[in-house]
């Protein structure tokens, strides 16, 4: 397990495989996050068991949320914002919904609790939502070329 090598060789050895992930997934010609979801399912411990849930993965992983919205912030212009704001006031919140109303069915579908499934799939439309704008201002959307 990667984590008994003590916490910085822990932290190292995620970022090489991170940075190796996203690396190998730009090179396939697919958008790096998704790189990192693969590598991050491979290692974790329901497959390879390299990685376990402890304080440390969950410190990691809202730092990597951070870094995301951050690297989002960093591309996102103020003008460009303004020009498209019809758009994203009818899409983005449309996005959304049709979203959280898809995975809220499958999820109930396979028995989750109503308000279980209601919960978790708001919460992956909005990650699928900061996904998307990550590929949209990025130009690796179709839609935006």
């Amino acid at each position: 397990m990667i984590a008994d090598l003590g916490p910085l060789v822990t932290v190292v050895t995620l970022l090489l495989i991170g940075l190796f992930s996203g690396s190998l997934a730009s090179w396939v010609r697919i958008s790096p996050i998704v790189g990192y979801l693969i590598a991050g399912a491979i290692i974790g411990e329901h497959v390879l068991g390299l990685v376990h849930e402890s304080k440390m993965t969950h410190l990691l992983a809202e730092a990597g949320v951070i870094f995301l919205l951050f690297d989002i912030g960093l591309h996102l212009s103020l003008r460009d914002l303004w020009a498209s704001r019809g758009d994203l006031l009818v899409f983005g919140p449309g996005q959304v919904l049709v979203c959280a109303v898809v995975i809220g069915i499958v999820l109930y579908t396979f028995d989750v609790p109503l308000i279980a499934a209601v919960v978790a799939a708001l919460a992956l439309a909005l990650s699928s939502t900061a996904l998307l704008s990550k590929a949209w201002w990025s130009g690796t959307c179709r839609a935006h070329r």
